[in-house]
């Protein structure tokens, strides 16, 4: 994680600012400031840097100010870095063991760079690697480090980050956060981030004209390098065979599809996103489940539970009273109100899950002009009443249109179906 925490002066401070800085406080990393764009001439320095520095409780006169297009003062950020943030630990003399935090598949058959962190000892060029996990050896075609591209050099040594280019045949063997080691070495696996659990899910199903086994490989390599999306075989009425994936959130629900277009050239049909809720059954089971089709038949449930988040915004006065609308149409409960000061206030409200996956932050930009910034973090569940909505046409039930609902919008949300099918 970079240790400066960066705000832009025409902004503020914005909700994904504290996000990231509580997210930097809980590891006990060490938080440095920077102000970038005190070249605008609508840069609001000294009112920023006061936020900051009551909000984070960073020194005012230690944030450093900085215009990254004109390069104003930005030589002032790297002795910073070296002064301040405390060294990479680790004894280049010791076995060699590293861990692996990110993968990017070549074009060439098999050819993958591995970005890699060496906690300990030193390897070269003319040694060979092995994933832990798989238990598979490779040689090393190169190595280096990234400068910002790809630098290569005859070795790492402990406290460097850098790649490994390496021959994979089975895209399986490479798994991020995997511990990387020499050849019969005894070193233990290394204590790896747990990996995050999806929250809401798609299916995904070939365009027309994308074959289905290029897909899946495609599929399988972008999976691989990024751990925290799901993948299950899956099949549609209409769409035929495809998969269920899961996302940490929309933005990485795009994101993804982004990437597989432009890293794969894969086109994709993807459904509307879907969360998962829980079934607390008579016979002290919990079932959870992200489609109508796993759902429990009623009688068999004790109470039914769905996924909330914790949402962030930072929005100004002219717009507060139409987003605490906007939120609370949302079943949304205020958890705090603050000001930041010159009209700026942050919110804090649980919401469930399914009211913010569609057009919630669409909602909140085109409410507030464009001014609002909201940021999503997982609060557990709430409970809550469902009911599985089935589409029957012509005395057969069609499992693509079937639908879970809340009870008290039953009416609502089937008169609406059958109007948008009757079109």
């Amino acid at each position: 994680m970079e240790p400066f925490l960066l705000v832009d002066a025409t902004q503020g401070v914005q909700a994904q600012t504290v996000s990231n800085f509580y997210t930097a406080f809980e590891n006990d990393l060490t938080i440095l400031g920077a102000l970038n764009k005190i070249d605008m001439p609508n840069a609001r320095t000294k009112p920023c840097k006061l936020e900051m520095s009551s909000m984070f409780d960073l020194d005012e006169t230690h944030i450093t100010e900085i215009s990254a297009k004109t390069g104003e003062n930005v030589e002032k950020l790297i002795p910073q870095v070296i002064e301040q943030v405390p060294p990479p630990q680790g004894n280049p003399d010791s076995d060699f063991v590293a861990i692996l935090h990110d993968c990017q598949y070549l074009t060439s058959p098999g050819s993958v760079i591995l970005s890699v962190f060496v906690k300990e000892g030193t390897v070269n060029t003319k040694d060979s690697v092995c994933l832990l996990r798989s238990g598979k050896t490779f040689p090393i075609r190169e190595m280096g480090v990234f400068l910002p591209g790809l630098h290569p050099t005859d070795s790492l040594s402990a406290g460097q980050m850098g790649y490994f280019l390496l021959k994979v045949k089975d895209v399986e063997d490479v798994i991020i956060g995997d511990t990387i080691c020499m050849p019969d070495s005894t070193v233990e696996p290394l204590q790896t981030i747990p990996k995050p659990k999806p929250s809401i899910f798609s299916g995904v199903f070939p365009d027309e004209g994308t074959d289905f086994r290029s897909m899946r490989e495609s599929l399988e390599k972008l999976v691989r390098s990024d751990t925290s999306v799901s993948m299950e075989v899956d099949s549609n009425q209409t769409l035929g065979q495809g998969w269920n994936l899961g996302f940490l959130g929309t933005l990485h629900r795009e994101v993804f599809a982004q990437r597989l277009y432009q890293e794969f050239g894969t086109s994709i049909i993807m459904t509307q996103p879907s969360i998962t809720y829980r079934a607390f059954l008579h016979n002290n089971e919990i079932n959870e489940f992200n489609c109508a089709r796993d759902m429990p038949d009623s009688y068999n449930v004790m109470k039914w539970e769905e996924p909330v988040v914790e949402t962030t915004l930072i929005v100004t006065n002219t717009h507060l009273s139409s987003v605490i609308s906007h939120c609370m149409s949302c079943r949304g409960i205020q958890k705090e109100n603050s000001t930041l000061g010159e009209g700026r206030f942050l919110l804090k409200y649980e919401i469930p899950l399914i009211e913010t996956v569609t057009d919630f932050y669409s909602s909140i930009k085109k409410l507030s002009s464009g001014y609002a910034t909201c940021d999503f973090e997982d609060a557990g569940y709430w409970e809550t009443d469902l009911t599985r909505v089935d589409v029957v046409v012509n005395g057969n039930r069609v499992d693509g249109l079937s639908m879970i609902v809340r009870s008290d919008v039953v009416r609502e949300v089937s008169l609406k179906t059958v109007q948008d099918i009757a079109k």
